[in-house]
Formats: structure tokens, C-alpha cells, sequence
């Protein structure tokens, strides 16, 4: 166990190491999904201009929506686990 993990699972009382790695994966997940959310976003600006392929920019932007979806449901999952967790966010 690191500084970091030993340090937050102390300091807070509910803060288990089953709940500290979920929250780590979790954002994680973040991350990743964001990424490639923004690499999509940079494509679909490349295609608005001219000659772009219609059926290609339809398929990326369906997955661009997607993954906005996926990250709003990441997002509201952590903050949902911070609050079962930390109440009052004195610690998270």
C-alpha cells in the first residue's frame, strides 16, 4: 500500500481499500473515456470541412455522444460513492 492510499483509508473513517481502489479505477476510467472523447472531437473538427464523408462523421459522432453519455454516468458514479463515503467531503 502506498503514502497516498494509506494516508486517505486513515484519514477517512468509511474510506476502505475495497472503496479507495474503485474510486481509483473509477477515475481511471475517467480519464481514458475523456481522451478519447477529445481525439473524437479533434476528427469531427477535421471533417467539418469540406469533401468530409457523411456516413463517417455520422458514426463518430454517434460514438462522441456515447462516450459523453459514459463519462456522465462515470462521473455520477463517483460522486455518488464520495458522498456513501465521505458525507460531508471533509476528506474527498
Amino acid at each position: 500500500m502506498n503514502a497516498n492510499r494509506r494516508l486517505a483509508c486513515s484519514t477517512t473513517p468509511a474510506l476502505d481499500q475495497q472503496t479507495y481502489d474503485a474510486l481509483c479505477s473509477l477515475h481511471a476510467c475517467v480519464l481514458v473515456l475523456d481522451d478519447e472523447r477529445r481525439r473524437l472531437s479533434c476528427l469531427l473538427d477535421a471533417l467539418a470541412r469540406p469533401g468530409a464523408v457523411p456516413l463517417q462523421r455520422a458514426d463518430l459522432e454517434r460514438r462522441h455522444a456515447e462516450l459523453t453519455e459514459e463519462l456522465a454516468s462515470l462521473r455520477a458514479t463517483i460522486k455518488g460513492l464520495r458522498v456513501s463515503v465521505d458525507p460531508e467531503s471533509e476528506f474527498l
